[in-house]
Order: structure tokens, then C-alpha cells, then sequence
């Protein structure tokens, strides 16, 4: 801009301030001068008294409670309408200012023509109490200026403020009285007889403010505090932490107020400077809470960069000009340098920033690895633009060494946390087959609610993540079933473990029977051993692979006084390698659900061969009459066995097993991580134990179960006394016809009488004494079987699962059993199983469809 379009603004412009005056002061020369002196102060300085400290909000509510204790309502609500007006236009930088010199102006006296000193000399007769009401030019006429007040007021009007204030036309109100000039010899004496009335020289005035702290040594108090280093007059608190300012200074009360608020940074430094000591003497700070220390330290170093800025300024001024005290005139355009004004411009930012760090290292003491980065995002929720970029680059320095460890355990599967700070811990103690399950386990002791929703779902790490996880499942699921022949091996325990190679399992069952029998203590493991081979080499199983059959063995487990090899016999198939993963924790599921199916596969070898037994002795002990009907009543119960253990035996292979894995087969092809083979596993192994009444809900029924084997075994043994001792008295009984047949062929009495008497007595004690005992055993037999089927069928008909009752149909297929008890009549049944669910609070609005499938 050109001095001519310079000084034609400036023109303009205290034109305008100078009507303002003009009219304000009711056209009165004197006051206006008053007036237009306190304007340029209001307008282009900020001076250090109280008055021009106070902030938008402070002067707003004081016009409003002035204008509610003088004017009228309507007029408050007017001012607040102007307000939000002025506070939308932006061709006004400096409306606090207005507003300042407004509210000032409506409080200052009208000064008549008549007083005997002007308001100039008014002033400086007054107290110098902070107190007071009456405006008082704090340094005898203009204020001084900080540079950075001259600065801004240049930048707003282009040119320097003596322009302004020399700047006037011959029409200005004050054209009579000389006007308002500043020349270069006596500025201050000038302004003063602008006003109509003499002023002393500044060695008049009063000798006690002229010896207050010079303004050049509180700055470098100040800078001193800014670095933690207690100065002369300004030092650290050990009480309050804070730094206070020394009482015997003599300063005002304002100024003493400016220069703690400014000293709050230099206690904020403190704090940050502290933590990063104290952390940094931690031996258990980890890498993440060294990042963050790192991160405040490089924003010390930024603010460090900053004090010596000021220091080297303070110190420049300092060496060349001698300052005087705060109560020394300057004019305003004198004031060059450093000022109280201008520092605190300068620390503005830097304070509001320490304030976020310091606010970050006390939320993060005695914090942790994840903790503590979670506790610094904690911040980013703050509305001040300013303070989130900082707590980002905080979080990005402290979040370095979790993605670090984080990529590293995606990509590579290498976890490197040597101070246990990320989310997974390993322990180094588990060892084979247990690593996937228990190697890792996750240390997120707590998740917060503002997780769940503000994570970023199509992040490029959640992407990352998502790629990693479904490349390296492929890999596994690939090596697993490839190079580990995971199928392989399921389908092994699924035909040995669970009996799905039927004539392997009758083989071996056949060649086991003359060891099992015995009692355990008696039973060697290489017997088993070699036993099981013959077994594999006259079936099937001699084809298998021979990885699988070196893996199947036997094993004895632990013995119980009285236990028979059938009690402590079960076949073993060794797991190792990296299918062991997925089978390592379900080994005694496997024998447990290997020792049920193998009790109920005896079950049925045992009616078997008690079935052929039966049919092939019929004949033979035809010469035996007497015994038709204890073999009609052992053969009607034994039926009744081979029926139930049939059926028992389709449920529990086909509806259950067999199910049961065409589902899990299903799985396994579909599965797209090894977390998913392993769940299905499970889940398989879930259902075939509650299918084979072996989990918890079915315990009653495993237990009736359990009688019912219980009395085929005794059968079994009153079947083969029977059956011995028949064979015994028939060929007793032929060897007696052959005698006789012999002996009367030689021409010889038959039998002696001796050898006669023998003979009736043996027959005697078998017709008379055996039989009856006999009949009265499985009469005896017969009632408990039929007592225990029938309640097992009633506690079937009872459950809630659809396929247990219709177990109980088919164990019961032609109503033999309803009509033995009246109770597993379809009505009562139903009742019962209403009551049944009702108490355990179940719905039963579905029962009946069940009923109807029951009938």
C-alpha cells in the first residue's frame, strides 16, 4: 500500500473513532479527548491492568447486567442480538476490544467544563488501588506497546499507530485545541496539553511505583520457570507444586496474577519432564510405554526449541536497552521487544499443548502394553482439533512396537514381546499336541463398550488381518489334510474307536474272548498286542495304510479289585504331529465312547452265542423232557435281549453315529480355518456321547442301561450252567443206555441194583432238585428284566428329544410292554413327559405333535 492510500485509511479511520468520541463525550472537546485517548489504548494495545485482561465472556455479562440494572429488558435482548451480529461479521478483528472500550466508556463519569483538573489529572490523582472504578492511564498519557501488539495493529491498518494518532483534518473537532499530535520531542507532553490542562513530569509522581520489579526480569523469571529452574523472585511451591511469585515483590495485583497464569506452563513442563524421569527408571516399562516416553521427549525437544527462542530475545533485550518498571511511562510506539503481553501470545499454544501431554502422562501412570495405548486413544475424543492431532502423533509413536509385534504374529506366527505387553501371551512349558489349544492364550482382561462399535471394520490392518487369516488357513487346512492325511486318520478312529469295521470288531472279539474272561491282574499287554495283530491280518484291516495300524494298539486301564479283562480292555490309537491338534483333547472321549459301544457289542456277542447255543442243543436235549419248558422260558427271554440290544445297537451306529458324521464330513469340506475342523469335531463328539446316553442329562438312563447289561451277564451264566449241566445228565443218561444195551448183548443183566439207585438218584436230583431251581432263577430273571425295560422305556417315552422316543416305540414296537404296565400307555406317557418338561420349565406347546408320532 502507498503512504498516500496509507494515510488516507488512517484518515478515515480516526475519523470515525474521533466522532465516536465526539458524540459520546455529549460534544464536549475535553471529555472527548479523554475518550479518544482511551480508545487508541483499547484498540491497538493490551495493556496489563485488570481492565483490558478480562475475556468476551467476562465483558458481554457485565454490559448485560449493566444495561439489566439501567435500561430496560427489551434493550438486553437487543445488545445479545447485536452481539451474535458483530460476532458473525468478519470485517472486525478486534470486536472484544469494542466491546471493552464500550463498557468502559458507559462507566466513566462525565467530566464538566467547570472542574478544576481535567480527567488526565483526575487519574493521576487517584489511588492506585486495583480497585478502583475510575478509569486510570496507567504510564501518565499512552501505554506502552508490546511488539507484538504494534505488530498486529500495523498489519490491521498498514501503517504504524503514530500515523493514526497524527493523521486529522482541518475540520476535526479538535482543530481548535491544537489536536492530538505526536511529535518526535515530547509525545506525552503533547497528549497532555491536547487536553486543556499542564501535566508534571514523571518525577512528580508518586516514588513507590518506580520501584516495582522491572518487566525484563519477571520475563526471565518467567522463561526460568518454563525450564523447571526456580528464579529469584519466581519458585517452585513443594506444598502446592505450583510456582508462586515472592510476596515482598512489588508488583500489582494484576500483574501478579498475569505472571502465575503464565508460570502454569513451566509447572506443566514439570509434570511431563517428571513422568518421563520416573517412567524411563522403570524396569518393567516395556517397548510401548518407552515409545511414549520417547514421544514426550521429542515434544520437550520441540518446546525446549521454543524457550530458547525467548531466552535469546530476553537476553538480546536486556543486553541492549536498560528496561524500566511496569509503572514507567513508554509511548506506544516506543515499546519494542519482549513483553508480558507478547510472551503470553507466544505460549498460548505451546500451553494448551503441554496441557494435553501432561494431561496423557498422569492418565498413563502404572499403565502398561495394551493399557496404555488404550488409555492414550482414550483422548482422541477430544472436540479441540489441536489437542487430537497431538494425541495422534502421541499414539502413533506408542502404538509402533504393538503393530510391529502385531504384523510379525499375522504374518510370520512369530511372537517377540519379551516385556509381555501384547494381547497374547505364550507359554513356553506346553509342549506336542497341546500347542494350539494351550501354548497362546489372550490377555484382554476387559473389552470397553466403544469398542465393539468404533472399531474400524475396513481398516487397511483389519484388512491385513482378514488376508493373513484366510492365507494361512488355506496353508494349514492344506498341509493337514495333504501331508498330514487328517481324513485318513479320522476315518480310523471312526471305523476302530468306534467300531465301524464290524468284522474286525468281531474277530477280534472272538480271539480276545479266553483272555478277557480272565481276571485283569492275569492279563499282559504283548498278548493283547499280538492278538490284535491276527486279528488285523485275517480281516480287512490288513489293507489299511501302515502309518494307521502302526498307530492302533491296546491298553489295559486302571484295574478295580474284582475286574475282568473286559473291564480294563479297550483299544488305543495314537495321535502325535500336527494332527494331534485337533484330536489331543478328545482322547478320552474316544474311550469312553469306545468302552460303551465295545460293552454293547459283547452284549450282542454274548446272545449270540448264547442263540446258537440254544438252537443247536435243542435236539440233543430232546431225551430230555423235562427240560422243554426252562428252555422255552430261557429261549422267550434271550429273544427278548437280542431284541433290545438290537435295537439298541441300530440306534446308537446308524441314527446317532452315523448321522452324526455325515454332518461332520459336511464340515470338514466346508471349513475354511482349522478352527473350524475343530469346533465340528467337537460338536461330532458332542452329539455321539449324548446320543450313547454318556453326557450328563442322560445319566439315568445310562445307568438303566447298565442293569439291563447286568442281567444279560446273568443270564449268560444261568444259560451255561443250564447248559453244561444238561449236556451232563444226558450223557449220563446215554452212557447209562449204552450199559444196559451192552450188557444185554453179553447176556448180562442190564444194571446191577447198585448201579440202578445211582442212577434214579442222579436223575432224581436233576428232575426234582435242578430244574425247579432253574426255573425259579430265570422266573426271578425274567421279572427283573421286564421291571427294568419297562421303566427304561417309561424314562425314554419321558424325554424330550424326539428320537429317544422313538426308541421307546421300537423297543416296544408291538405294545407287549404297555400291556405288562399300564403306565407307558400313550395318555399317562404323554402326562408324564408334560410334567416332566413343565418342571423343568420348559415349553411343551410341541408335545403333541411328539404325541402323535408316538402313537
Amino acid at each position: 500500500m502507498s503512504k498516500t492510500n496509507t494515510g488516507a485509511g488512517v484518515s478515515d479511520t480516526s475519523k470515525l473513532v474521533q466522532k465516536l468520541c465526539y458524540h459520546l463525550s455529549g460534544k464536549k472537546k475535553e471529555d472527548a479527548a479523554h475518550f479518544f485517548r482511551l480508545a487508541v489504548r483499547m484498540l491497538f494495545q493490551t495493556p496489563h491492568g485488570d481492565t483490558y485482561m478480562e475475556d468476551e465472556y467476562s465483558i458481554t455479562e457485565s454490559i448485560k447486567k449493566r444495561l439489566a440494572q439501567t435500561r430496560t429488558e427489551k434493550e438486553v435482548y437487543m445488545f445479545s442480538d447485536l452481539l451474535r451480529k458483530l460476532q458473525t461479521e468478519t470485517v472486525l478483528k478486534n470486536y472484544r476490544a469494542i466491546l471493552s472500550f464500550l463498557m468502559h466508556v458507559s462507566n466513566t463519569p462525565q467530566i464538566s467544563h467547570k472542574s478544576s483538573s481535567s480527567p488526565l489529572r483526575a487519574g493521576l490523582n487517584t489511588s492506585e488501588s486495583d480497585s478502583a472504578e475510575t478509569i486510570q492511564p496507567t504510564f501518565f498519557g499512552l501505554p506502552r506497546l508490546s511488539s507484538s501488539s504494534l505488530s498486529l495493529s500495523e498489519a490491521a491498518s498498514g501503517v504504524p499507530i503514530h500515523v493514526i494518532l497524527s493523521s486529522g483534518t482541518d475540520q476535526d473537532w479538535h482543530k481548535d485545541d491544537g489536536g492530538v499530535e505526536c511529535s518526535s520531542q515530547s509525545q506525552q507532553s503533547t497528549l497532555h496539553q491536547s487536553s486543556g490542562c499542564h501535566v508534571p513530569p514523571n518525577a512528580s509522581l508518586n516514588k513507590s511505583v518506580s520501584s516495582e520489579v522491572p518487566e525484563s526480569q519477571l520475563l526471565q523469571e518467567l522463561i526460568y520457570s518454563f525450564q523447571g529452574i526456580n528464579g529469584k523472585f519466581l519458585k517452585l511451591s513443594p506444598v502446592s507444586q505450583g510456582y508462586i511469585l515472592d510476596p515482598k515483590v512489588r508488583v500489582k495485583r494484576s500483574v501478579r496474577r498475569f505472571v502465575l497464569r503464565l508460570a502454569e506452563l513451566g509447572w506443566l513442563h514439570n509434570q511431563v519432564r517428571q513422568h518421563c524421569e520416573n517412567a524411563a527408571a522403570s524396569r518393567t516399562l516395556g517397548l510401548i510405554g518407552q515409545s511414549l516416553i520417547a514421544a514426550l521427549r521429542a515434544e520437550l525437544t520441540e518446546y525446549y526449541r521454543l524457550v530458547a527462542i525467548l531466552q535469546s530475545q530476553i537476553k538480546q533485550q536486556i543486553d541492549t536497552s536498560v528496561d524500566s518498571p511496569l509503572c514507567e511511562e513508554q509511548p506506544l510506539w516506543h515499546t519494542e521487544g519482549l513483553t508480558l503481553c507478547r510472551l503470553a501470545v507466544w505460549t498460548f499454544e505451546p500451553q494448551r499443548h503441554m496441557k494435553c501431554l501432561a494431561a496423557v502422562a498422569e492418565a498413563c501412570k502404572n499403565k502398561r502394553g495394551g493399557a496404555l495405548a488404550s488409555c492414550v486413544h482414550g483422548f482422541l475424543q477430544h472436540g479441540d482439533p489441536v489437542t487430537r492431532d497431538t494425541v495422534k502423533s502421541l499414539l502413533r509413536a506408542v502404538c509402533k512396537p504393538m503393530y510391529i509385534m502385531l504384523s510379525r504374529w499375522i504374518l510370520d506366527g512369530e511372537l517377540e514381546d519379551p516385556y509381555g505387553e501384547f494381547f497374547i501371551a505364550a507359554d513356553l512349558d506346553v509342549k506336542g499336541n497341546l500347542l494350539w489349544h494351550e501354548k497362546y492364550r489372550v490377555l484382554l482382561e476387559c473389552t470397553s463398550v466403544e469398542a465393539l462399535f468404533m472399531a474400524d471394520r475396513e481398516g487397511d490392518l483389519q484388512s491385513m488381518m482378514d488376508s493373513a487369516y484366510l492365507e494361512t488357513s488355506r496353508r494349514v487346512l492344506d498341509v493337514l489334510t495333504g501331508q498330514y492325511k487328517f481324513l485318513d486318520h479320522l476315518q480310523a478312529l471312526r471305523r476302530y474307536l468306534l467300531l465301524g469295521q464290524g468284522d474286525f470288531i468281531r474277530h477280534l472279539m472272538e480271539l480276545l474272548e479266553p483272555q478277557l474272561i480272565k481276571p485283569a491282574t492275569q492279563l499282559y499287554p504283548h498278548n493283547l498286542s499280538s492278538i490284535l495283530e491276527s486279528a488285523i491280518r485275517a480281516t480287512n484291516a490288513q489293507f489299511e495304510d501302515a502309518d494307521i495300524l502302526n498307530r492302533l494298539d491296546v491298553r489295559l486301564l486302571e484295574q478295580s479289585p474284582g475286574d475282568t479283562g473286559w473291564d480294563v480292555f479297550t483299544l488305543d490309537y495314537h495321535i502325535d504331529g500336527p494332527i494331534g491338534t485337533i484330536f489331543a483333547r478328545n482322547s478320552t472321549a474316544y474311550l469312553m465312547l469306545f468302552n460303551s459301544l465295545w460293552r454293547a457289542k459283547r452284549m450282542e456277542w454274548i446272545l449270540s452265542v448264547m442263540w446258537k447255543r440254544q438252537i443247536t442243543s435243542a435236539k440233543l436235549l430232546r431225551k430230555l423232557p423235562e427240560l422243554g419248558p426252562i428252555l422255552q422260558q430261557a429261549h422267550l427271554l434271550t429273544s427278548e435281549m437280542v431284541h433290545f440290544i438290537h435295537q439298541m445297537q441300530y440306534y446308537i451306529l446308524f441314527e446317532v453315529l452315523e448321522c452324526s458324521w455325515d454332518v461332520l464330513i459336511k464340515q470338514v469340506q466346508q471349513a475354511e480355518a482349522l478352527d473350524d475342523i475343530i469346533s465340528a469335531h467337537q460338536n461330532f463328539l458332542l452329539a455321539v456321547k449324548a446320543g450313547a446316553l454318556l453326557d450328563d442329562n442322560s445319566q439315568e438312563l445310562a445307568t438303566q442301561l447298565r442293569t439291563v447289561y447286568e442281567l444279560i451277564l446273568q443270564l449268560q451264566t444261568h444259560e451255561e450252567e443250564l447248559h453244561s449241566r444238561s449236556l451232563a445228565e444226558l450223557q449220563a443218561l446215554l452212557r447209562h443206555e449204552e450199559l444196559v444195551e451192552e450188557r444185554g448183548n453179553q447176556g448180562q443183566f442190564g444194571t446191577s441194583t447198585h448201579e440202578e439207585e445211582l442212577n434214579q438218584k442222579r436223575s432224581q436230583d436233576f428232575k426234582q432238585r435242578y430244574i425247579p431251581s432253574v426255573r425259579t432263577q430265570l422266573r426271578v430273571l425274567n421279572k427283573s428284566y421286564q421291571d427294568v425295560v419297562k421303566k427304561f422305556l417309561l424314562m425314554l417315552a419321558s424325554q424330550s428329544d424326539v428320537s429317544l422316543q422313538l426308541l421307546s416305540f421300537r423297543l416296544d414296537f408291538n405294545e407287549h410292554y404297555k400291556r405288562l404296565d399300564s403306565r407307558l400307555t400313550v395318555p399317562l406317557t404323554y402326562q408324564h413327559r408334560r410334567k416332566s418338561l413343565m418342571g423343568s420349565g420348559k415349553n411343551v406347546a410341541g408335545t403333541s405333535q411328539q404325541k402323535v408320532r408316538i402313537k
